[in-house]
């Protein structure tokens, strides 16, 4: 666990809480009794005498001589310094950083590891897994198209080209899904998940080349259905991979998007469920300049940890050798965080302890909480010099081995005052505001957004002035910055998210401390 600063700030609170604290604090201290210009860790409150004579006065000794000691005392803190920080560091840095890319590594690290041996299912190959192309051939015609009737005397038909068809390894007859089968969630995910397991692909190359070489486009865009077989295909085998290739919307069948339906919000995040479960990894692919409704198709790729991204006919084949390097390490991955009681985590639970399903990890994966003091326990805290905290990490390994970590860490504890800006770890606090802005603007908790980034700006700059960085500053700096442009930018009525903004944003949600990169430029044409 890295944090973002040395010491648990004890008395910051949202500035939502600040107007009424003194009204909520249980013990009826105001407000200023808990900002004190010092670290005071041990209160003592003093007792009201009782009004009786005041006690006598101790005997003066007349030989004492004053002399003049022999060592100056130690120099007072500068008060001035204390109060600026105080009223600049606004931002909450209480935060902690989970490498959970490293910690699933059992073979990594001195903590308390508990493995069990018992496997739910027989024996696993690890090279066993498949990778499941979904690729979009829908055409201009969206729906249906013509074909002239042999009779001219007969009206025109129409022949439905709404299917999804699975071409497996290339060698078998193809299965076809169409009409009620594209709306029957069970009879999708049952055709998957007993689909033949295909050849290896050095046997099959040549006849899945000339199956990819007889596509044509036609028909709409089936891309739920279609998602969701190959998800079931892939599952038979943890660790498997699929990669969607789109070029619009979803406009028939499960999950379509031409029109608001909370039964394809529901069908992408059971799918989401379903495939993070299974161990397998979705990644997705769309065009420049196309709308495909990135916001909720990424999902898929954001709950498995998969890859999302925006593509042209140049860059197409680099983009798939990315998604295809990166392999789960652990599956089923679930934090806990255990804090000490009168704590909370801002965004979170309003309790000291929190649980957040991670599910699949791949390599360098990181995720970030923040926490604070309930503001009627800030004296409680006060007086205590360390506070623990643990951190216990279920999961599985590729060989289906259930593990659980746990970790434990003792922290000092200050007050704001207290709080160099220089001494903030820059990383921590970068990687905590992109990830936490861009889940909040994904929700639609765009002013909450705004506020975290405003804070942010505000802490950049006191560190900037205290401990110039300017590489870190410069990576951390674009961050805040891409994600304001994007909260500026959306409307606040519908609060729809372009799928130019929608991949920065979800790239947001997956920075790192570790290889950090700058985020693309939203404003490029």
């Amino acid at each position: 666990m890295d944090f973002a600063c040395s010491h648990v700030v004890c008395n910051w609170r949202p500035e939502s809480l600040a107007e009424g604290l003194s009204s909520r604090l249980s013990s009826g201290l105001s407000r200023r009794k808990s900002e004190h210009p010092y670290d005071n860790r041990i209160s003592v409150i003093p007792k009201p005498m009782p009004p009786l004579t005041p006690p006598p006065v101790p005997p003066r000794r007349s030989t004492q001589k004053h002399t003049r000691p022999t060592s100056m005392p130690p120099p007072v803190p500068p008060r001035g310094s204390e109060s600026e920080g105080q009223a600049s560091i606004k931002a909450n840095v209480n935060v902690v950083l989970i490498k959970v890319g490293s910690l699933v590594d059992i073979n990594k690290g001195r903590d308390v590891l508990y493995v069990d041996e018992e496997i739910d299912t027989d024996y696993v190959n690890l090279e066993d897994m498949l990778l499941v192309f979904c690729v979009d051939i829908s055409g201009s015609m969206s729906v249906t198209s013509e074909v002239s009737p042999g009779n001219s005397m007969r009206s025109p038909t129409y022949v439905s080209r709404l299917q999804v068809t699975v071409y497996g390894d290339g060698t078998g007859v193809p299965v076809c899904l169409r009409d009620w089968s594209l709306v029957d969630y069970d009879h999708v995910k049952e055709q998957g998940e007993k689909y033949t397991t295909p050849h290896c692909i050095a046997e099959t190359f040549q006849c899945l080349t000339q199956r990819v070489k007889e596509l044509r486009e036609h028909g709409a865009t089936a891309l739920g259905p279609a998602a969701l077989i190959s998800v079931a295909m892939a599952s038979q085998f943890a660790g498997s991979k699929v990669i969607i290739c789109t070029d619009g919307r979803a406009n028939i069948g499960l999950g379509q998007l031409e029109q608001e339906c909370t039964d394809s919000v529901y069908f992408y995040n059971k799918l989401c469920s379903h495939a993070a479960e299974k161990g397998v990894i979705v990644s997705v692919m769309t065009f420049e300049g196309e709308d495909c409704s990135l916001a909720e198709v990424g999902k898929l790729a954001d709950h498995t940890g998969g890859r999302i991204n925006r593509v042209n006919i140049c860059t197409v084949g680099s983009e798939i050798q990315t998604a295809l390097a990166d392999d789960i390490l652990a599956t089923n991955v679930e934090v806990t965080l255990l804090a000490p009681n009168g704590m909370y985590y801002p965004f979170e639970e309003d309790n000291h302890r929190l649980v957040r399903e991670v599910g699949n990890v791949t390599s360098g994966a990181e995720i970030t909480f923040q926490f604070a003091v309930k503001p009627d326990k800030v004296e409680f805290f006060q007086r205590r010099d360390r506070v623990p905290f643990q951190l216990q990490l279920s999961f599985k390994t590729r060989d289906l081995k259930k593990v659980t970590r746990v970790i434990t860490q003792q922290k000092r504890v200050t007050t704001s005052s207290w709080v160099w800006a220089g001494s903030l770890n820059m990383a921590v606090l970068g990687v905590h505001c992109a990830q936490l802005c861009a889940r909040l603007t994904m929700e639609g908790r765009i002013q909450e957004a705004q506020r975290q980034l405003k804070a942010q700006q505000d802490l950049l700059r006191d560190i900037s002035e205290q401990k110039p960085s300017p590489k870190e500053e410069s990576i951390y700096g674009n961050w805040i910055s891409t994600m304001s442009m994007i909260c500026q930018d959306l409307n606040p009525e519908t609060q729809v998210l372009s799928d130019e903004a929608a991949e920065v944003v979800y790239q947001m949600k997956r920075v790192t401390s570790v290889g950090q990169k700058n985020p693309p430029d939203i404003l490029e044409s």
